[in-house]
């Protein structure tokens, strides 16, 4: 008998219909930086309202569907999954828009200077190459 914690859960059909075909166009850096039921920041497996796949792929939809990258703005006013899902999810939203291969965006100079620190932290200060 299977556990159903060996199971993904199951998302909402109507939320999920028009993000599967986005799926596929995901970069490969994508499928190949987080799992789909493996938490980004901890390596951790876990269950997901949304895995992280249909996450990445609500951003190719709304891109497709405002003509642009989407801001956390653009987000909250036409996405389906909360903001809060992408911070806690990938540290921060621009973060996201890089794991699902776009240039991050930011809505002012704060989110900027915020995520160019994060950022600074993460690299090497011996590393010269950049």
């Amino acid at each position: 008998m299977s556990d159903e914690r060996d199971h993904p859960p199951e998302e909402p059909a109507a939320q999920l219909e028009g993000y599967l075909r986005f799926i596929d166009i995901l970069p490969d850096t994508a499928n190949a930086r987080v799992g789909r039921y493996v938490d980004p920041l901890t390596g951790e497996r876990r269950q997901f309202r949304y895995d992280n796949l249909i996450v990445l792929a609500e951003l190719h939809h709304l891109q497709e569907q405002l003509g642009h990258v989407p801001t956390s703005n653009d987000l909250e006013e036409h996405g389906e999954i909360s903001l809060g899902v992408y911070r806690d999810r990938f540290g921060s939203y621009p973060r996201a828009l890089e794991v699902a291969g776009f240039d991050p965006v930011f809505v002012d100079a704060q989110e900027k200077a915020r995520y160019l620190r994060e950022y600074e932290e993460l690299v090497d200060p011996e590393d010269h190459s950049l």
